[in-house]
């Protein structure tokens, strides 16, 4: 994620990802979780745009060996997704033990 497109002052503080040994396969869909920080604005549910990028592993592989070819990083950039109010998750405490 590339940050936060909007007029009011919200943070992006993190970003819970796709763990890194799980695959996308072709037409498969994953969700990636942003934590935002909305402290110092002054709606209680801002609006705005996130901009994104896709960084993934393309690994070739012979088709009659089965061995691996090699690998290469690559980018994709995503168009910016917007964030409404039916985006936000209601905070809740986890209890202890």
């Amino acid at each position: 994620m590339l940050g936060f497109a909007s007029e009011q002052s919200i943070k992006v503080e993190g970003v819970v990802p796709i763990p890194e040994d799980d695959n996308i396969a072709f037409n498969d869909q994953k969700y990636v979780y942003l934590l935002i920080n909305r402290q110092s604005c002054a709606e209680h549910y801002p609006t705005g745009k996130v901009q994104q990028k896709l960084t993934f592993v393309i690994t070739e592989i012979d088709v009659d060996s089965q061995d691996e070819v090699g690998s290469y990083e690559e980018e994709y950039d995503v168009p910016e997704v917007a964030i409404a109010i039916r985006d936000y998750i209601k905070p809740d405490l986890v209890p202890q033990g």
